[in-house]
Order: structure tokens, then sequence, then C-alpha cells
């Protein structure tokens, strides 16, 4: 195995793409509920065609189209909101680049993922 770069836009790519991962989960979510949805919704849409339903009516013939995408859209923004807390919470790691963040000798980080700024390597 190589060992990591010491880089500092190494880390944030490393981090981003760990966040993102564990994320996925929220896509994953997604199609479930999609497929649940739709069958679901088809279900129910063949029970209760023949029923008098009033102004549910539309709403009833219409699921098998739009429960699926209320359980995508449950899905997305599970992944955007584990996506959002996931960065905000490591929003101090790539403070070297671009000014971003703390100051770069208190956002130092050890274990060889990455440091903030290159005179802290000669320190340790």
């Amino acid at each position: 195995s190589t060992p990591p770069s010491t880089h500092p836009t190494a880390a944030c790519a490393q981090i981003a793409r760990a966040i993102c991962a564990h994320a996925a989960v929220g896509w994953v979510l997604g199609g479930v509920l999609g497929v649940l949805g739709w069958v679901t919704g088809s279900i129910l849409e063949s029970a209760l065609r023949t029923s008098a339903l009033g102004p549910f009516r539309p709403i009833v013939i219409l699921s098998p189209q739009w429960m699926p995408l209320v359980g995508l859209l449950v899905g997305m923004l599970v992944f955007e909101t584990l996506s959002y807390v996931g960065m905000r919470r490591m929003r101090f790691v790539n403070t070297g680049v671009a000014g971003r963040g703390r100051p770069a000798r208190s956002a130092r980080m050890t274990h060889g993922t990455a440091q903030a700024n290159p005179s802290d390597r000669r320190r340790r």
C-alpha cells in the first residue's frame, strides 16, 4: 500500500470521498423507497379504482407515479443532509488552501494524513 499524501488537497479529496460514501446510504434508501412506493401505489390504485373516492380519486389513480417520486425525494434529502453535515464538520481540515477556516498552525493534522502548513512539517 502507498503512504498517504501529505498535500492538503489530498486529505480534502479523501475526506470528501469518505463522506459521500457514507452519505450514499441516502441513495440506497431512495431506491428502496421508490420501489416500495411503486408497488404500494400500484396495489392501492388497483384496489381502489372502482370505489367512490370523491375528490381523492385523482390522487389515488396517480399514486403509482407520485409515490416512487416521494421515495426518491426522501432518499435524495437524506444524502444531501448527510453530505452537508459531514462537510460542515470537516470544514477546518483543508485550511492551508485559499485561507479558509482557522489559522494554519492550529489546523495541523498528524498521523501522516495532511498538514495545513508546509513549515509545520519541519517542527515534528
